[in-house]
C-alpha cells in the first residue's frame, strides 16, 4: 500500500469511527429532546409545513422567509426526525471533513476537525443551516475557478443568513494583495461562581462574563492550536486564512459567539500544514494533543447534556 492509499485509509477510518460515535452515542441523545429546537424547526421547513410552525415555537412568517436551501436538499430526509438528523450528520460529520481532506490532501485534517474544536459537537444538535453555509465557504477556499466561486457564493447565500457575508469575507481574503494583512460542558451544574462574574460593559449586546471570554479559547478555538495555526498560516503566507481568522475573532466578540466557529476552519488548515512540515519532530506530540483535546470535547458535550437533563 503506497502513502496515498494509507492517507485515504486513515481518513476513511476516522470517518467510520465518528459515524459510529454519532449513531451509538450522540444521535440517541439528540432524539430524546429534539422538539422546539433548531432541528425541529429545520425539519418543519424541509417538510414545507410552515402552517404548523408554532409546534416548534416558531412563527409561520419566520418559517416562510427562512433560507430555503437546507430544507430543499433535506426534503427527501424529512419523513422522520431520525432520518433528518442523519441528514444533518452527513453535512457535519461526512461532507465537511471530506472537504477539508480535499483541500489539505491529508487525513490529519479530519482528526483535527473532530478533536481540536467543538465545531462538530456544537452544530450536530441541529445547527444545520449554518454548517451547510460553512461547507460552501470551505469549498471557496479550495478553488480559484470564478464560475465555481460564483456558484458557491449563491449556495452559501441560500443556505444561511450569514452565508453571503462569510463568502464575501473569504473572497476578500483570497484576493487582497499579499502585502496586506451558567451551565457549562466542563463543570456541569457545579460551575465556579467566578466564571459568572461580569467583566466591564456588554459586548455586542451581550453581558461579558469570565466564562464567555474563556469558552471560545478552550473549546471552539483552543489557544495552543490557534496560535500554532496562525504562525503556520503566516509562514505559508496564506493571507485568506489570516484574514478570516482576524475578522472571525473580532466578529465573535462583537456580533455573536457563533462567528468563532468560522475561525476553526483556518485553524484546522494551518494545523495540518504545520503537521506536514514538522511531522518527524512534532507530529506525534500534535496527534497526542489533538486526541486529548478530543476526549475533552466529547466529555464536555456529554456533561452539558447531563447538566440540562437529557439523561
Amino acid at each position: 500500500m503506497n502513502n496515498n492509499d494509507k492517507n485515504k485509509s486513515k481518513a476513511i477510518l476516522l470517518l467510520i469511527v465518528f459515524t459510529l460515535l454519532y449513531l451509538l452515542v450522540i444521535q440517541p441523545i439528540i432524539l430524546t429532546h429534539w422538539e422546539n429546537t433548531d432541528l425541529h424547526r429545520h425539519l418543519i421547513k424541509a417538510q414545507g409545513d410552515c402552517e404548523n410552525a408554532e409546534q416548534a415555537n416558531w412563527s409561520k412568517e419566520a418559517c416562510e422567509i427562512y433560507k430555503p436551501l437546507l430544507g430543499l436538499l433535506g426534503n427527501v430526509f424529512s419523513g422522520s426526525v431520525e432520518l433528518f438528523s442523519t441528514y444533518g450528520f452527513i453535512i457535519i460529520g461526512i461532507l465537511i471533513p471530506i472537504t477539508l481532506f480535499w483541500i489539505t490532501k491529508n487525513w490529519i485534517s479530519i482528526l483535527f476537525y473532530f478533536t481540536t474544536t467543538s465545531f462538530f459537537y456544537y452544530h450536530i444538535d441541529g445547527i444545520y443551516a449554518q454548517a451547510l453555509a460553512t461547507l460552501f465557504a470551505i469549498m471557496l477556499l479550495g478553488t480559484k475557478d470564478w464560475r465555481l466561486e460564483l456558484l458557491l457564493v449563491i449556495l452559501a447565500t441560500l443556505a444561511h443568513g450569514h452565508g453571503l457575508p462569510l463568502a464575501i469575507l473569504i473572497l476578500i481574503g483570497k484576493y487582497i494583495p499579499k502585502g496586506i494583512l451558567a451551565c457549562t460542558g466542563t463543570f456541569g451544574n457545579a460551575t465556579p461562581e467566578i466564571f459568572n462574574q461580569k467583566i466591564g460593559q456588554s459586548i455586542g449586546g451581550i453581558n461579558t462574563t469570565v466564562a464567555s471570554l474563556i469558552h471560545p479559547f478552550t473549546r471552539i478555538i483552543p489557544i495552543p492550536f490557534l496560535a500554532l495555526s496562525f504562525y503556520q498560516n503566516m509562514k505559508d503566507k496564506k493571507t485568506e486564512l489570516l484574514f478570516l481568522t482576524i475578522v472571525g475573532l473580532i466578529g465573535g466578540f462583537v456580533v455573536s459567539t457563533r462567528v468563532f466557529y468560522i475561525v476553526s476552519i483556518p485553524m484546522i488548515i494551518g494545523l495540518t500544514s504545520f503537521y506536514l512540515q514538522n511531522q518527524k519532530k512534532w507530529g506525534k506530540y500534535l496527534i497526542i494533543g489533538a486526541l486529548l483535546m478530543g476526549i475533552y470535547q466529547l466529555y464536555a458535550y456529554l456533561n452539558l447534556k447531563a447538566c440540562i437533563g437529557y439523561f
